[in-house]
């Protein structure tokens, strides 16, 4: 059964069947990169319970992620990496308990973190990069103790609000790895959104 599929530069794909994911019963990586023109994933994708890990990249198109990723009741790691035109995560996606790592990176049109986040209770990882217009963070980042690392990298205002004595860094003081600054300056941390990933225990 397969177990791990990738969608790579499908310059013409516009949006994936509905039906194609109800086979993939065993899937439990998923994987769509460069694929431009891609304006919709299916909300068939509720029928892919076992999976683990969802990387959505290079995707410059996709406005929004449907709701039915909260049928994902096993989804542990979800990377979403420049998605130009995403505006919001989808609001279906707090109700993944299971959640332990959540990377966003170069996308413009994210402007804030929902208030939900504080009901991803399993969260160990959160990165967010080169999200510039982005501006604070939840509160609701304070309760969620389970997380472990947190970083920060290319997002002005974020970084100015979570440095020491920043309005937003009581949100994050429980957190026991923080990594805050710009690629470019911090070299001994520096890392690259593509590749910041907290090893799945």
């Amino acid at each position: 059964s397969l177990e791990s599929l990738d969608i790579t530069e499908c310059t013409s794909l516009v949006s994936l069947p509905e039906e194609g994911s109800r086979g993939l019963h065993s899937l439990r990586s998923f994987s769509i990169e460069n694929c431009n023109n891609l304006a919709s994933l299916p909300k068939g994708i509720k029928d892919l319970t076992p999976l683990d890990c969802l990387t959505i990249m290079y995707c410059r198109n996709l406005p929004y992620l449907p709701d039915e990723l909260q049928h994902l009741s096993v989804l542990r790691s979800l990377s979403i990496l420049s998605c130009q035109v995403l505006a919001s995560l989808p609001e279906g996606l707090q109700y993944v308990k299971t959640l332990q790592n959540l990377e966003i990176c170069s996308c413009p049109n994210l402007t804030d973190l929902p208030d939900w986040v504080e009901n991803l209770i399993s969260l160990r990882s959160l990165a967010i990069t080169d999200c510039q217009n982005m501006k604070c963070l939840p509160k609701g980042l304070e309760r969620l103790n389970a997380l472990q690392h947190f970083s920060i990298r290319d997002c002005p205002d974020l970084e100015e609000r979570c440095k020491d004595r920043g309005a937003d860094r009581k949100k994050i003081s429980h957190v026991p790895y923080i990594y805050i600054g710009s690629s470019a300056s911090q070299q001994a941390t520096q890392c690259c959104c593509k590749h910041f990933r907290l090893q799945q225990s």
